[in-house]
């Protein structure tokens, strides 16, 4: 799968919106992806080469492998969805099956907060370490490592951020600085993330246990595949189905509006017309 970045100086594109950014931003996912810079690129300073590098390590593979558990929690809530279609019990029966699946979810969704956290630093970390192993550290000048770190790992435009996360991140980033200046390779992202805590484990147990009890029970109160079932299956699929496709269309939709709007034409398609209406029903809708 090839990799397609876009880098877009944003200075002077009042229309856009975008040039009162006051760092560069990373747009996009892995394979996909745009990074903004506030300044022209033969304009740049060494620490403003950093940043770019720094954004540019957002988009890789390496940044965001900490999200693939949500997606394994969104199937299996498809797969609860289809499993209700075919229970049958009685009302305590299904009152305590739909207890526990209420319980299990609660709990992942703990877990998945948890996850993000973890996933939000490790992206952090991992772009600072992809353009330290790239930079020339001339870029950052000489001056101390924690004043350096200080300047750029400072992120006051996401409130989500943690003081903590802030400190492990500059911990990592001196350490990182130190061993380059050194003439060393960097340490992986992975080796500064906080353990699991106690709490945190025994409720990934329990959330385990309640899912397994949850699917043994679905099993067990199975029922006959009716006509009626077979139909709220085919139907619940189609839907599915249906809004997986539209959820594809509308991003690739806002993908083609950024290529447009940033300029980009050889990628830009007519998708991006249908962008630009939903958000101009959008601005209506919230006017009213």
């Amino acid at each position: 799968m090839s990799h397609r970045l876009r880098l877009v100086a944003a200075e002077g594109r009042q229309d856009d919106g975008v040039a009162g950014l006051a760092t560069s931003v990373t747009y996009g996912a892995p394979f996909e992806g745009w990074v903004v810079l506030p300044w022209h690129p033969k304009d740049m300073s060494g620490p403003q080469h950093f940043v770019a590098l720094h954004e540019i390590g957002h988009t890789s593979i390496e940044g965001t492998a900490f999200e693939g558990r949500d997606v394994q929690i969104r199937s299996t809530y498809v797969f609860l969805l289809y499993a209700a279609v075919e229970v049958q019990g009685t009302p305590p029966q299904l009152a305590a099956l739909m207890f526990l699946s209420i319980v299990w979810v609660v709990l992942s969704r703990i877990q998945s907060r948890y996850n993000h956290r973890v996933a939000r630093l490790h992206d952090e970390i991992h772009a600072d370490e992809y353009a330290l192993a790239r930079c020339n550290p001339a870029w950052l000048g000489n001056g101390p490592a924690l004043q350096v770190a200080n300047t750029l790992c400072h992120n006051q435009n996401d409130r989500r951020v943690s003081s903590e996360e802030t400190r492990v991140r500059i911990a990592a980033f001196v350490e990182n600085l130190e061993l380059v200046r050194a003439g060393k390779g960097t340490r992986p992202a992975a080796d500064y993330l906080p353990k699991r805590p106690w709490g945190a484990r025994s409720l990934k147990v329990l959330e385990d246990v309640l899912l397994a009890t949850v699917l043994i029970s679905c099993g067990l109160l199975h029922a006959p595949l009716t006509d009626l079932r077979l139909e709220l299956l085919v139907g619940t699929s189609v839907l599915l189905a249906g809004g997986a496709t539209a959820i594809h269309f509308v991003i690739q939709s806002f993908i083609s509006l950024l290529d447009h709007r940033f300029g980009i034409k050889g990628e830009a398609t007519y998708t991006w017309k249908y962008a630009e209406a939903l958000i101009q029903i959008v601005g209506k809708l919230r006017k009213t």
